[in-house]
């Protein structure tokens, strides 16, 4: 649904906008993979440019500065990701259900992703969107209205007797986000060995021996 949306916004532009769209695109994508590659402060706006076969003032006219491009390239995969849950909270599924879909989602992102992934990590400290950098301020809101919604799954969950009651849920959320983040980093740093498959299960398994309640409750 996220992507039909997105096409159709795209066919309502005009030849013009639907070009410096598509060149907008592949900045983005050049530069996610120069952030990731040589880092955001050594990256020039000049390397964005060479690679993307553009002219440095072509490039101009499309974004105004670094910072802009890194922006636009933070909203992008916001957007993306945040819509994604949202078609998983809105599935009919059980609350506990769609918690562990939200684990494979953040998985499937950063597989996807994997260069933009490399640059929280090598860059921003990992994936601490509350941390007081400017980049991720301007959506810290936008993913906080988003844990909140997640936060409100488990406590359904609990409800129903599938999680452990004993626990506040946005403690639980943030047990589970420091349980993939950590893998996350030690999964895309080369540390540790394992597919995608792999690292879903090892959280997923982590998470809900954690959360099932005492006497083994209603999550298998």
């Amino acid at each position: 649904m996220a992507l039909q949306a997105l096409i159709e916004t795209k066919q309502k532009l005009s030849r013009k906008e639907r070009e410096e769209a598509f060149r907008r695109d592949i900045v983005l994508d050049v530069a996610e993979r120069l952030f990731a590659e040589k880092g955001f402060d050594k990256t020039t706006v000049s390397d964005i440019a060479d690679r993307s076969e553009l002219a440095k003032g072509s490039l101009y006219q499309l974004f105004e500065s670094k910072q802009e491009i890194i922006q636009a390239l933070v909203k992008q995969k916001v957007d993306k990701v945040t819509s994604i849950i949202q078609e998983v909270l809105d599935a009919d599924l059980s609350p506990f259900e769609k918690v562990l879909l939200s684990i494979n989602t953040k998985f499937e992102a950063m597989w996807e992703s994997r260069d933009f992934a490399k640059i929280f990590i090598n860059e921003f400290h990992g994936f601490n969107w509350a941390m007081d950098i400017s980049i991720l301020s301007e959506h810290f809101g936008t993913i906080r209205k988003m844990m909140f919604k997640l936060g409100d799954q488990i406590a359904l969950a609990q409800k129903a007797g599938d999680i452990r009651d004993d626990i506040p849920p946005m403690v639980i959320l943030a047990m589970l986000g420091g349980i993939s983040n950590a893998l996350t980093r030690m999964w895309l740093g080369g540390e540790i060995n394992v597919s995608r498959e792999e690292a879903i299960t090892i959280v997923r398994n982590m998470f809900i021996d954690g959360v099932i309640p005492h006497g083994g409750g209603k999550a298998k």
